[in-house]
């Protein structure tokens, strides 16, 4: 018999504490749905409460299936005792929690009634009965959750089967709400990401099969891992043909208590850890603990502690108990480890290590430890930046840790400004910042480091701002010293100003000097100004470098001119290029440049050719500019303007250079900027320079001046004829002038001329040589108007002021070492002859305009020469007037004529040649009329011989008394005709008349030829010396044929036949016969000498036969 039986009162006592208990247990549980029912955060763990029961039942198969608003969870674990199903029943008991089993039925299983309240529950039991019932938490109170808790167990008991039914056991819950589907749905769909981290942490659970949405998706273990320290979990589904595995590498620490887990890619690479996936597991996951530790890692222990509804471990900073130091023992442990860890994995040289640092955003937990936390991350973060994770920009460089390298990073808004840092950084060091496709990475790396510290940046991020800071420390500033690649600076700076202006940071061009100028020196805003390129007021390159000739570096206070600023509100002062020139004009005339540098003397010409090709008249007044003595003078309005350098004077012109002051002629360094002949033209019209010695202006000449340059008798007498008349020119004209011919005194060229006889000579062959060929102005009489009063006349005037003062002044030094106005007497001595000498007064005197100019002097060029040629001599100055009379008196003698006569050279030469000619031919006259006289004189005294003039044809006819007896075969046989040629030479020359007449009268015609071997000539001289040709009519016979044939004879001349010795040849107009010496030779039988021709007649010639 029992106690109860025995006592009635200790039954009552069983009862009343089995509904206590009851009523208590059905409070709690009431109480704990409630509150599960309003905390939607723990929907999410319904599956990973049922797992833990399956694990704790050493279950190593489990399958979920989710249709027709059910969801029915088996596994394979161990079958119920007695106590699990009454702790199952009645949650809340005093039952202990067994070891090894954390959520054996403890209030972590209540979450899984928030699919529903009606759940059925099939299974076997330790004593080989099963069970199959409905467990049901529907209540309103704690009285309807009590009666639903006895409900529960009378089922539960009713159900009970002595046999063993089912070998796997199933929780199934029924009807489930639309809230409850759509947990399910989530959480299903989300197991991809979590189930293969489960089946790795787990022990013992090794496949799980989901049955969902009509299809079958099973994940299970590996067993093909070659390293342990790999882990694989495999996952099916009906879309793919084969098994896609999920690998995690793993690290154990603490004797296997906890353990580190990566997941990895199919590839072996380090794969990114979802955002969703809780990074702290107890086999299953801690739903939640993603939030609190945004980690890269997955860490798992048993020994952690959670809370019970394993949503949180016990961190609180207000808490000290063993839990909570438990707990951040273990965490403080993983994340040691966690650091070695990675150490092995860069060295297994996995890829995408970079992934080891993403540390996530910091966010506060009620249950979490803030100021133990930060510590902890910072320690993390220190050894982690030490790491090599990042992979450079840089081609084929090593990789380096973030505390060596600069992470492009965003401080705008916008965001996106981080990519502009990170191509401005990819010029200046690629390696060091990361590739591009990791660029964003990084840059949520740094954001979520700054989340734990107490700074706003971190030392690696590198903003635009950074990028400023770091060109404002370059060397020396100079953007020579950006070591850059793939672009200039120019176009660096000029992307990061575009940058700037996009994300409205333009004041960091003011904070920083990134702004080049242009001498490429980095600035800032402060010191610059903006040079207006593209208008009239761009200063341009040339007048830069003469501003850094003149000290004044401009381009240092200019920013680049590549450089642009589109942003109207954070332009630069505008610097125009009016500011500069009066600037340096400025500067220019407040130096005492002589004390400058050649530099600064050189860019001061310069800046002139500047001015002055500019037309910047008004800066001329008071600028410095070199003369030709090497001194400088300034320029001044209203004075005679300087003389251009002589280099740039005509040739003639230059000869003369030194009469000119050499204090008013610019230097030749200034030729440069002049020889642009534009530039020369605009000052001199502008009045600042003369281009020219020689040059025009309008002037006036008073009554007096106007008397001395009217120089026509007829004009004279014009104005003569009133009397007390002041004379002015009614319309203003140019004058010719010459620079500084009259001024400053003793400096001009009067007054030098004046100085010496050598000065003089100079400025006479000036005028004469130069002035007046160039002058064509002032050297040519114009027509004026003069007026006096009421009197008006027309009269001619030279325009020139030259020619006014050369008249008008004492200029002329005499020998005396007197200067005189200019007159036969004072220029007699300059234009004076010696021969041998080269004068060019005296040869400029056959010169026209020489003339002219020596009329308006009112000096006669014949009275000059006269007194030139007879100098001293009284007869030869008379004779030399009688010529002039001779000329003058003969009418039909112009001026025009005598001068061309006179003064034609060809002319003069044919005079002097005829004067030869003609004394020639008296001497060749003389000698043969002395050689005729000789002839006759020698046939006088003979004997039979008469001899008689013959002036056409020949030179005489010596006629026989009785036959000759050269002519016994001839019709006329006492007659000859001989002409008689005399020679010094070897040949002698008859007439075309004589070679007709001897052609025409052969028979009887003889040349005598007397050669001549002294100069006395006598009748002995023709007997001793005298050759007759004879037969002279036979050799010229076929000459003077051929003379009468041909037309051209000069052709016949080229053809210069002579192979007898005998020729023709064409004087002029006239032809002669020439008949060379081998013709008269004594040794011919055709030749006779004096005494063969005359030995005797017929008769003689007979009787001296007989």
């Amino acid at each position: 018999m029992s106690e109860n039986e025995n006592n009635p009162n200790n039954s009552s006592l069983d009862q009343t504490k089995d509904k206590v208990i009851v009523g208590n247990n059905a409070h709690t549980i009431y109480e704990h749905l409630k509150s599960l029912d309003n905390d939607p955060k723990h929907r999410q763990r319904w599956i990973w409460e049922l797992m833990q029961n399956a694990q704790d039942a050493n279950a190593t198969e489990i399958n979920i299936t989710f249709e027709d608003q059910t969801v029915a969870f088996s596994h394979n674990g161990l079958p119920f005792s007695e106590e699990d199903i009454t702790h199952l029943i009645f949650h809340g008991s005093s039952k202990p929690e067994l070891i090894g089993k954390r959520g054996k039925f403890g209030t972590g299983f209540m979450t899984t009634h928030l699919l529903s309240k009606r759940v059925n529950i099939k299974g076997d039991m330790e004593d080989g009965r099963s069970f199959d019932f409905e467990l049901t938490r529907e209540a309103n109170n704690d009285p309807e959750m009590a009666k639903s808790l006895n409900i529960s167990w009378d089922n539960f008991k009713t159900s009970i089967k002595p046999e063993k039914r089912f070998d796997i056991t199933t929780f199934t819950y029924l009807h489930l709400e639309p809230v409850a589907i759509n947990t399910v749905e989530s959480v299903l769909k989300s197991l991809p990401h979590l189930m293969p981290y489960v089946l790795v942490f787990s022990g013992q659970i090794n496949k799980v099969t989901i049955h969902f949405e009509q299809r079958e998706l099973k994940y299970y273990k590996g067993d093909d891992d070659s390293q342990d320290y790999i882990k694989t979990v495999m996952f099916r589904s009906p879309d793919i043909s084969e098994a896609v595995p999920h690998k995690m590498i793993l690290h154990r620490f603490d004797n296997n208590k906890g353990e580190i887990a990566i997941p990895l890619d199919i590839n072996g690479k380090i794969e990114e850890l979802p955002a969703n996936v809780p990074r702290l597991f107890i086999t299953f996951p801690l739903i939640g603990t993603d939030q609190a530790f945004p980690l890269p890692f997955l860490v798992n222990s048993e020994d952690f502690e959670p809370s019970s509804e394993r949503e949180k471990l016990w961190l609180s900073a207000d808490s000290n108990t063993p839990q909570t130091i438990k707990n951040k023992d273990l965490l403080e442990t993983a994340f040691q480890e966690y650091i070695i860890f990675c150490g092995k994995i860069l060295a297994l040289k996995v890829e995408n290590v970079q992934l080891l640092a993403n540390i996530g955003f910091f966010k506060p937990m009620e249950w979490l430890d803030t100021a133990w936390y930060k510590i902890q991350m910072f320690d993390l973060f220190t050894k982690l930046d030490n790491m090599p994770l990042i992979s450079v920009s840089k081609n084929n460089a090593e990789k380096i840790a973030i505390s060596k390298g600069r992470i492009p990073f965003s401080e705008t808004e916008a965001q996106d400004d981080a990519e502009k840092s990170w191509s401005l950084c990819n010029y200046l060091f690629p390696e060091l910042i990361p590739i591009e496709e990791h660029a964003k990475y990084w840059q949520k790396v740094l954001k979520n480091r700054i989340s734990y510290l107490t700074s706003l940046t971190h030392p690696s991020a590198f903003t635009l701002k950074e990028v400023c800071s770091f060109l404002n420390n370059i060397e020396e500033n100079k953007t020579s010293n950006i070591s850059l690649e793939g672009i200039t600076a120019i176009n660096f700076i000029q992307l990061l100003i575009e940058s700037l202006e996009k994300y409205n940071l333009e004041k960091y061009w003011n904070e920083y000097a990134i702004l080049p100028d242009q001498k490429d020196i980095l600035k800032k805003s402060a010191g610059l100004n903006q040079e207006l390129l593209d208008s009239t007021q761009e200063i341009g390159t040339h007048l830069k470098n003469i501003a850094e000739g003149l000290n004044t570096s401009v381009r240092s206070s200019l920013l680049k001119e590549e450089i642009l600023i589109v942003s109207e509100d954070h332009r630069l002062p505008k610097y125009e290029k009016d500011t500069l020139i009066a600037t340096l004009v400025s500067n220019i005339k407040k130096v005492e440049i002589e004390n400058m540098a050649d530099g600064f003397q050189r860019s001061t010409i310069d800046l002139l050719e500047w001015l002055l090709k500019n037309e910047k008249w008004n800066e001329l007044p008071g600028y410095p500019i070199k003369m030709k003595t090497g001194k400088w003078d300034k320029l001044q309005a209203g004075k005679e303007p300087f003389l251009s350098p002589v280099s740039l004077w005509k040739v003639n012109f230059q000869k003369y250079n030194e009469l000119f002051p050499a204090d008013f002629i610019l230097h030749e360094d200034n030729s440069k900027m002049l020889q642009d002949t534009t530039i020369l033209q605009k000052a001199n019209d502008k009045n600042w320079l003369l281009s020219s010695p020689l040059y025009k202006a309008v002037d006036e000449l008073n009554a007096s001046e106007i008397r001395l340059m009217t120089t026509r008798r007829i004009d004279k007498e014009r104005l003569s004829k009133h009397e007390n008349v002041e004379w002015k020119i009614t319309t203003a004209i140019e004058f010719s002038k010459i620079a500084y011919f009259t001024s400053p005194k003793d400096k001009n060229i009067i007054d030098k001329a004046r100085a010496s006889k050598l000065r003089t000579s100079q400025l006479l062959e000036f005028i004469t040589e130069v002035l007046i060929l160039e002058d064509s102005y002032g050297f040519r009489r114009k027509e004026i108007t003069v007026s006096g009063g009421e009197a008006v006349e027309q009269v001619g005037i030279y325009p020139s002021f030259w020619l006014r003062d050369v008249k008008n002044r004492d200029w002329v030094k005499d020998p005396g070492n007197n200067a005189n106005r200019p007159s036969v007497e004072s220029l007699l001595s300059y234009f004076s002859f010696t021969e041998g000498e080269k004068n060019i007064l005296y040869h400029s005197l056959e010169n026209p305009d020489v003339s002219r100019l020596l009329h308006f002097l009112e000096i006669g060029v014949g009275d000059l020469l006269r007194n030139i040629r007879a100098g001293n001599n009284e007869d030869e100055r008379i004779s030399w007037d009688q010529s002039y009379v001779s000329i003058l008196m003969n009418k039909s003698l112009t001026p025009e004529k005598v001068r061309g006569l006179l003064g034609d050279s060809d002319f003069i030469k044919a005079y002097e040649d005829k004067l030869v000619i003609d004394k020639q031919r008296k001497i060749n006259q003389d000698i043969g009329a002395a050689v005729e006289e000789a002839f006759e004189e020698a046939f006088k005294n003979l004997s039979g011989y008469k001899v008689k003039r013959e002036p056409i044809g020949s030179d005489y006819i010596v006629e026989c008394d009785y036959p000759h007896y050269l002519l016994v075969n001839k019709d006329d046989k006492n007659k000859f005709i001989i002409e008689i040629k005399s020679s010094r030479s070897s040949e002698v020359r008859m007439t075309q008349k004589q070679g007709t007449v001897a052609n025409e009268k052969k028979e009887n015609y003889i040349l005598c030829v007397v050669p001549l071997y002294s100069e006395d000539i006598d009748a002995n001289t023709i007997v001793k010396n005298a050759r007759f040709v004879i037969n002279i009519a036979e050799l010229l016979g076929s000459k003077v044929e051929r003379v009468k044939q041909i037309t051209n004879l000069q052709s016949e001349m080229t053809i210069g036949v002579n192979s007898d010795g005998i020729w023709t040849s064409i004087e002029g107009t006239n032809i002669r016969y020439v008949i060379g010496q081998q013709n008269w030779n004594l040794e011919k039988p055709t030749v006779l000498d004096f005494p063969s021709f005359i030995k005797g007649f017929i008769q003689d010639t007979e009787t001296l036969g007989n």
